[in-house]
């Protein structure tokens, strides 16, 4: 069984043993760590010579370990520079499917109370062979959503105080003020996003003077930029920088809870 040089904990093994396919947990688990101590190196001696890195966010994958490796390396360089406004985290879950997958979470700011972050994706994991080792992983971003896998409540190379922390971390609010904006990414005729834009223009009212902006995926630049595959998804952004990220339908009260604990009284 290929484990990486993360090593397993005990809870660890009792998850993969319990999977329902324990050769892909057992490479969830690296993949897992590596992602919460930001080190590409962790993933080394999992990986595949060949092993390709897909997104359903990306046009094209990286194939080959080396590729792989540096750009993953490059990706946790810009988060630890980010330090807590990104905070990324991964999960050992299960996928809609029940199979073992790496659910990820990543703050969009330190406003209010982010906790571990809005759902950013999940990896799917595949052996390459009779080794074991990774020959590819999958950042599933919208379909299945994200939101359907169940977590398993362990994040490998964090410590329970760690994660702890990071879930009760508390940041100061945003001034409700003009510069604050509503953005709902929207595809017109689809009843979810129909009607949560019809909902939201009612709800804005209650956020005044806070603006509303309705973007559709005709618009890929302003996609592109906000980082949104996924529709409906609702962006609120104060001075231009996103403050927190409600991803899927909402509610107008699921919205209000939400931003509860975001803008100053």
């Amino acid at each position: 069984m290929i484990v990486g040089s993360h090593g397993t904990t005990p809870a660890e093994k009792s998850w993969i043993d319990a999977s329902a396919d324990p050769a892909k947990a057992a490479l969830c688990v690296p993949l897992a760590a590596a992602f919460n101590r930001l080190d590409a190196a962790l993933l080394a001696p999992i990986l595949s010579e060949g092993c390709v890195y897909e997104s359903q966010s990306a046009i094209e994958g990286m194939r080959g370990k080396a590729e792989v490796l540096g750009y993953l390396g490059e990706k946790f360089a810009t988060l630890r520079a980010a330090d807590a406004v990104h905070l990324t985290t991964a999960e050992l879950a299960a996928d809609p499917g029940g199979k073992p997958c790496v659910l990820l979470r990543q703050r969009s700011s330190i406003y209010g109370r982010p906790g571990l972050g809005a759902l950013a994706g999940f990896f799917r994991v595949f052996p390459a062979g009779a080794d074991g080792r990774l020959g590819r992983m999958m950042l599933v971003t919208s379909v299945p959503p994200p939101g359907l896998c169940r977590g398993d409540g362990l994040f490998p190379g964090l410590s329970e105080n760690a994660v702890r922390l990071a879930r009760e971390f508390e940041g100061e609010r945003v001034p409700l003020n003009e510069e604050v904006t509503f953005i709902l990414f929207a595809m017109p005729r689809v009843l979810a996003c129909d009607e949560m834009a019809r909902d939201l223009r009612d709800l804005i009212v209650e956020y005044t003077p806070a603006k509303i902006r309705l973007v559709t995926p005709r618009n890929r630049e302003a996609c592109l930029e906000h980082g949104v595959t996924g529709f409906p998804t609702l962006l609120i952004t104060w001075r231009g920088a996103t403050v927190r990220a409600l991803d899927g339908y909402h509610t107008n009260d699921q919205v209000r809870e939400a931003l509860a604990d975001l803008f100053q009284p």
